[in-house]
């Protein structure tokens, strides 16, 4: 796929919601798998929060998409 292809795909309402859900199903699993991982409860913790910081940003993005 070309990056037109996608910019075109993601402009798409219908299709934004869709990247929100598989983004949002995406971090879900690497906050599972990190918080198996990981022994330490405080490290464990901090990468979780990094992980939904980092999430925010396509859903607030994915969100605006679907607005339009």
């Amino acid at each position: 796929m070309t990056i037109h292809k996608i910019k075109k795909y993601i402009t798409n309402p219908k299709n934004a919601s869709k990247m929100v859900w598989v983004t949002s199903l995406f971090f879900a699993f690497l906050m599972i798998v990190t918080s198996l991982i990981i022994a330490d409860r405080e490290y464990s913790q901090n990468i979780t929060f990094l992980l939904i910081m980092v999430w925010l940003i396509p859903f607030f993005y994915f969100t605006k998409k679907i607005k339009k």
